[in-house]
């Protein structure tokens, strides 16, 4: 039998707590910074082959990615503009890149409010359409990226628990960051209201595309020494009814179907809602730099 793995956050080497069974895959807890994490880990090569090319954006009624990326854009334009609102709180510089920038939408929001913006992205096809649209593209991960200095702001929404190496990310975006400058991102929250109702049914156990699941402590531990917390919010984010129901059929087909009828029959499909996702929005200030004030 090999050894028990180390928390691939704060390298606690004491057995993990069993948290949740999905048949091939398992996730177990941290004793000590109470990271949540998928075992056994997919390589970093087969992570980074789930998002390669544009089946992600398109699943259908698949058990990964999106439904339909794009036929979205509306709703995430709106979940962009409500979290940078957020962001503008604090007064950041006007340099921005959007780590896991998809096909854009967000830089494009933070683009026409006055931003000087970059994108980096591991997905091929993604890259591709950013290319058309932004001067600034980088194809890889940020800690291949060799960026330094460069930028006031670096976002990343419901990303962070798709990295392979989180930590490297975290010395990567310290790095690419000049003193004083904002990380904001989004992830699920495991102790969040959705996570302990839901349990195995959370819809944030997206097995195996989500590698770990985080909580304030778990991110404290992760960020500790290069950045600190300054504001943290439930967050929440629009969708069109059509797309809630396109999940709602993923995951139960009957139910989905049936809701499905009714809201073509209502013309409902295009309706936008504003939903708690059962996610944490967190700003972090580099712990190099001067401490941002709240507007």
């Amino acid at each position: 039998m090999g050894s028990l793995p180390r928390c691939p956050i704060c390298g606690d080497a004491s057995a993990p707590l069993p948290r949740r069974n999905f048949g091939l895959h398992r996730t177990v807890v941290c004793r000590r910074c109470t990271l949540e994490y998928l075992l056994p880990q997919p390589t970093r090569e087969e992570t980074l082959a789930l998002y390669a090319d544009e089946g992600y954006y398109r699943s259908g009624a698949g058990s990964y990615g999106y439904p339909d990326y794009e036929a979205e854009r509306e709703a995430i334009a709106r979940t962009g503009h409500r979290r940078l609102r957020r962001l503008l709180r604090y007064n950041p510089g006007r340099d921005l890149i959007e780590v896991g920038a998809a096909y854009g939408y967000f830089l494009q929001v933070a683009q026409d409010s006055g931003f000087n913006v970059a994108a980096l992205e591991v997905s091929d096809a993604a890259v591709a359409r950013l290319r058309t649209q932004f001067d600034h593209v980088h194809h890889g991960e940020l800690a291949e990226a060799g960026l330094c200095n460069a930028f006031d702001v670096v976002v990343l929404f419901d990303t962070i628990e798709h990295l392979h190496d989180p930590r490297a990310f975290v010395e990567a975006a310290h790095q690419a960051l000049r003193p004083g400058g904002l990380l904001a991102f989004t992830t699920p929250n495991n102790r969040s209201m959705s996570a302990r109702l839901l349990g195995k049914r959370w819809w944030s156990y997206r097995v195996p595309e989500h590698l770990y699941y985080f909580n304030r402590r778990s991110l404290e531990h992760l960020l500790h020494g290069r950045f600190q917390i300054v504001a943290a919010h439930p967050d929440s984010q629009y969708f069109s009814v059509k797309a809630l129901v396109a999940r709602l059929r993923a995951r139960s087909p009957r139910i989905g179907r049936a809701a499905e009828v009714a809201v073509r029959a209502l013309h409902l499909e295009r309706l936008m809602v504003l939903v708690p996702n059962g996610m944490g929005f967190y700003i972090a200030v580099s712990t190099d730099g001067p401490r941002p004030s709240s507007a």
